[in-house]
């Protein structure tokens, strides 16, 4: 850490008081933005914003070992949570689950896709296909890599072999029929 931001490499500090056009990448006005509607008192702003202590909250977050992935307002969160759901989960990055849809979102979308009830989701009846429910189960693993058991629980069926069917299946129809694709596509919206 530096103490002053002048001393690290990486800052764009200089770039906020710069009017040169050197700096025409950085995108300064949406920053000011939230300081002030006022132009004029863009560059004041800034450097009181900057001379403030960091608060107690700010000090808690970035002292810990494993930072959250969305930092701000509980209101905040929960927007950026909505508008990236359903974001396919980065492995290299764990903090992504948290974007990841809920199993019940998923059930709801698929549900209103399919125009059935929740209850139609759940279980196996040998030699009935049921798309809707495949569909949820394919999502769910799709979109929160839930592992079989924990999918297989969920939609009440008692084989994680027959969860692994259905998923593998699932994906190759999608592949093979458009209207099923189109299906999946419909309920995929619906959660982003």
């Amino acid at each position: 850490m530096v103490d002053r931001l002048e001393d690290y490499a990486w800052s764009s500090h200089n770039g906020y008081l710069s009017k040169s056009s050197k700096w025409n990448w950085l995108n300064k006005e949406a920053f000011f933005g939230l300081l002030t509607d006022v132009k004029s008192k863009r560059l004041a702003e800034y450097r009181e914003f900057i001379r403030e202590e960091d608060s107690d909250d700010i000090v808690g977050v970035f002292s810990k070992k494993k930072m959250p992935i969305i930092l701000g307002a509980e209101k905040f969160i929960e927007w950026a949570k909505e508008k990236y759901t359903g974001c396919s989960i980065q492995e290299e990055i764990p903090e992504t689950k948290v974007l990841v849809p809920s199993r019940k979102k998923i059930k709801d979308s698929v549900c209103k896709v399919y125009n059935v009830d929740i209850g139609s989701l759940y279980g196996i009846h040998r030699g009935v296909t049921n798309e809707a429910r495949n569909v949820a189960i394919y999502l769910t693993r799709l979109l929160r890599r839930d592992s079989l058991k924990e999918i297989g629980k969920e939609f009440k069926v008692s084989s994680y072999s027959s969860v692994s069917s259905i998923i593998e299946k699932t994906k190759v129809d999608v592949v093979r029929s458009k209207k099923l694709k189109k299906q999946v596509n419909k309920a995929r919206k619906i959660l982003s």
